[in-house]
């Protein structure tokens, strides 16, 4: 049963995908746009379906390629109906055009969940042929574009999001959040990356609490505990890690991890990242016992 299930939900990307540009609907009603993170979670699913036998290899490759040019070649710019500016994009677009709807924001973080199923997708498809290493290309070039020390605008923190109309949001990443991918692929960013003072700021922030001794950090949202299967790592991984890092700050006064340590972690570990891509078995049995 539980594999129908996992069938069924899987379905969906393929069913609310369009051909002609990669992009995935936010939800299933008629006439929706496409929200960024979707598309980043299909990509990441991709993989997981080649794996299963729900998919062949080469159709993955080939909706994956499709998304890729898209996100590459689509406008970015300051104008308001753009796809995206500065390497970010904005949270919805129109399925179609693939232009920005709803007056939505430039999304830092659903940018980031996108970019996860980008990279996880650079490293699942790394065979030698044309489709595959345009593939990979392209991701790169995604990545390299993205410049995440302006997404700080001007502050300690990254923001939350940016609209042609007003410029920043008010509001920044504070407080132990899904901001742990963001932060992550923003440190780890080999073109223009996160400053180390950056990250602190924002573990700064954290809220901690005591409960029958046991200190920890506090967070509401549940999805933030949750594995996403197919992510560039799995979302206990990164809760680990970012935990370890601040309790270790927090408690011992080492330094915090840098900018070019967490480059060095995520672009080289290629057998931990394509273990997580390809084994979607593993990760899913892993999220069951949890």
């Amino acid at each position: 049963m539980l594999d129908r299930f996992q069938r069924a939900a899987f379905g969906y990307f393929l069913e609310q995908f369009n051909p002609k540009n990669g992009l995935v609907a936010d939800r299933s009603r008629a006439g929706g746009p496409s929200s960024i993170a979707v598309v980043g979670f299909a990509l990441s699913c991709y993989p997981v379906g080649v794996d299963r036998g729900w998919m062949t290899r080469a159709d993955a490759a080939a909706r994956t390629l499709v998304t890729l040019r898209f996100f590459w070649n689509s406008c970015q710019s300051e104008q308001p109906d753009a796809t995206g500016y500065k390497g970010f994009y904005y949270h919805f677009l129109d399925m179609k055009t693939g232009k920005r709807v709803w007056q939505s924001e430039l999304s830092m973080i659903d940018t980031t969940l996108l970019l996860a199923g980008v990279l996880t997708a650079s490293v699942y498809f790394g065979e030698d042929t044309p489709s595959e290493n345009e593939i990979r290309e392209r991701a790169d070039a995604i990545y390299r574009r993205i410049d995440w020390q302006w997404a700080r605008g001007g502050e300690a923190t990254v923001r939350q999001g940016w609209k042609p109309e007003s410029g920043f949001l008010h509001y920044g990443w504070e407080g132990y959040s899904e901001a742990v991918i963001l932060y992550v692929l923003g440190l780890a960013s080999p073109s223009h990356p996160l400053s180390d003072d950056s990250f602190g700021a924002w573990t700064a922030t954290y809220q901690w609490e005591n409960i029958y001794d046991y200190e920890f950090l506090y967070a509401g949202p549940l999805f933030i505990f949750i594995p996403r299967p197919g992510s560039i790592l799995p979302e206990y991984e990164i809760v680990s890690c970012a935990r370890k890092i601040a309790t270790i700050s927090k408690t011992a006064g080492v330094p915090l991890m840098s900018s070019a340590n967490m480059h060095g972690a995520i672009r080289t570990d290629s057998k931990a990242m394509a273990r997580i891509a390809g084994g979607s078995r593993r990760t899913t049995d892993l999220a069951s016992k949890r």
